[in-house]
């Protein structure tokens, strides 16, 4: 296969009071909000740029939200790469979400005199095991409100066709987490089942033949600076 597409989670972006506010949390989990990259987002997607540049990709495209194309263009203003139009079908998953109770849980923890640093660590902490819950109601087809997996599965193929008749040959994607997760359960489930997580700025990278046919090679890898 001569193609490689490296699909790639934007950098940090803010959380702010999404992590111990029931209604910023729904809106989170029905890709509704759309915050900016922090500071160490920011460093974070410069030297993904110079990462790229090494490993020869010729273009970056971002989804259409805020901090995916944030995410690209620093990373192609570091790394000296073209920066493509957003492509709408990359736009986050909707997953919904699975219980109504979660707002109170979070509130008597989050609100409870307990100093600012660990108040945000409880918030953290919940917002996560949260997301992963709703994700995996949302495979199950339990949450409220939630995008269908085969509009999902619809818009990943539309992704991979239009990478196929592009020019480059080694084209970066900057997504997002669920989006990322179906790509991967798309082409490989099995080995879905062994990770946990798409951190910032990880790696799934496919390879492809241009003629509709893919292979994953990495899965939620994390970046080396050196």
């Amino acid at each position: 296969m001569t193609r490689r597409y490296c699909f790639i989670r934007h950098a940090q972006a803010q959380t702010g009071p999404v992590t111990h506010d029931f209604a910023l949390f729904r809106a989170d989990m029905l890709a509704r909000l759309d915050p900016p990259l922090t500071i160490a987002g920011i460093d974070q997607a410069r030297r993904l740029g110079l990462v790229l540049q090494q490993q020869g990709v010729q273009a970056i495209i971002p989804s259409p939200m805020i901090r995916s194309r944030q995410t690209a263009c620093h990373a192609a203003e570091a790394g000296g790469i073209a920066l493509s139009p957003c492509l709408e079908t990359l736009r986050e998953v909707a997953v919904g979400t699975a219980f109504e109770h979660f707002d109170p849980w979070v509130a008597r923890l989050s609100g409870a005199p307990l100093g600012p640093v660990l108040q945000r660590g409880i918030g953290d902490g919940l917002y996560n095991l949260a997301s992963l819950w709703c994700l995996v109601r949302w495979l199950q087809g339990r949450t409220r409100d939630g995008e269908a997996l085969d509009q999902v599965n619809r818009r990943i193929a539309a992704t991979l066709a239009h990478l196929d008749n592009l020019p480059q040959s080694r084209i970066a994607v900057i997504g997002h987490a669920f989006w990322l997760f179906c790509l991967a359960r798309r082409l490989a489930p099995p080995l879905v089942r062994r990770i946990g997580w798409f951190h910032h700025v990880c790696l799934t990278s496919v390879a492809a033949d241009g003629r509709g046919h893919y292979q994953l090679m990495d899965l939620a890898r994390q970046l080396r600076y050196d």
